[in-house]
């Protein structure tokens, strides 16, 4: 909302104030909220699964995780979307009712944008093809098969979009979009990018430097972010990443196994491959994740465009203002001298 006061000339810009002051505090009790609102609805949709199948999870021996992991993609697809769905909900509550502001402002303005969603896509192709190759022509992986499977694949491209999607919108449109308000926004990413490597030290075969290269990935997929305040680059190369390492080239990811459609081999050591975590957990992806970081920092760090166009929208409504003011200046002179005359 804009109010202008004609006698001053000032302009005030002024938006709803948020209910919780401190952005921190908004973004820590938004994260205990999702966490236990996304675990409330993946239960439900393991128990409709379990349900549908006539499994009794209370069962003694009968482990959830393994479970799903034997009812394979499908199960997996519902229980993702299903918590997507309570974390969807759960940003969309705290961005109405207590940061008093639109979800599209978390960054999902699309019109200016369109190339750079395009060019996350490409970029994340990009880097794993990279360390998929080098790993290749040094000997340390080798191509066994190739094994195309299209409906399985289409299964985990909607698996990875909805991945994706989640963790976007939740570690980097709400939390670190928060943690900005209160703190400079180098401290907000790196500690955004620190909450997203430990919300995977639940996964299988985490490393320390598997560790670490997630953290840089949050860095990685943030820096744009802070930079731009837009989701679509960052949403684009997480699920290009993800896609490409897996589905495509045959890798774990993030220590889920996937079948792919390069069925490779490994004869190098963990350093170099990653091991049973996938490529995330190797050092060629530490080297390629530190370059690429330095690369979207470089391209998008700028002068403050946003800012500028605003001091110049203001200075353009001031001007008209005082254009109006001096306009009903000179009628009002105008008018009193011909009724002078008179």
């Amino acid at each position: 909302m804009m109010d202008i006061n004609y006698f001053n000339n000032s302009i005030q810009t002024s938006e709803p104030t948020p209910l919780i002051r401190h952005g921190w505090l908004r973004a820590v009790l938004f994260l205990i909220s999702a966490l236990i609102i996304t675990a409330i609805f993946s239960s439900v949709a393991i128990a409709l699964i379990a349900f549908t199948f006539g499994l009794d999870l209370l069962s003694p021996g009968i482990n959830a995780r393994d479970l799903i992991k034997n009812l394979g993609l499908p199960a997996n697809i519902i229980i993702s979307f299903f918590g997507f769905a309570g974390m969807f909900i759960t940003v969309w509550l705290f961005r109405r009712f207590v940061d008093r502001k639109t979800f599209r402002s978390l960054g999902f303005k699309f019109e200016g944008f369109q190339n750079d969603f395009t060019r996350g896509l490409i970029f994340g192709a990009v880097l794993i093809t990279t360390g998929f190759s080098l790993l290749t022509f040094s000997d340390i992986i080798s191509i066994k098969d190739f094994h195309l499977d299209v409906p399985l694949l289409f299964g985990y491209l909607l698996f990875f979009a909805i991945g994706s999607l989640n963790e976007e919108i939740m570690i980097r449109g709400y939390i670190l979009n928060n943690l900005i308000d209160s703190m400079n926004q180098y401290l907000a990413l790196f500690i955004s990018s620190l909450l997203f490597a430990v919300l995977h030290l639940a996964n299988a075969n985490v490393t320390l430097l598997s560790f670490v290269n997630i953290l840089l990935a949050g860095l990685l997929l943030g820096i744009y972010y802070i930079h731009t305040r837009n989701l679509w680059l960052p949403i684009a190369l997480h699920f290009s990443w993800n896609f490409f390492q897996g589905p495509v080239f045959g890798f774990e990811v993030s220590g889920v196994d996937i079948k792919g459609f390069i069925i490779q081999e490994l004869s190098g050591g963990d350093l170099w491959t990653g091991g049973d975590f996938g490529f995330e957990g190797s050092l060629i992806a530490t080297l390629l994740m530190l370059g690429a970081i330095t690369l979207l920092h470089i391209k998008y760090k700028r002068p403050d465009c946003k800012k500028s166009e605003e001091k110049s929208h203001q200075l353009c409504v001031r001007y008209l203002c005082y254009c109006c003011q001096k306009l009903c200046y000179f009628r009002l002179v105008d008018r009193l001298r011909r009724l002078a005359k008179f």
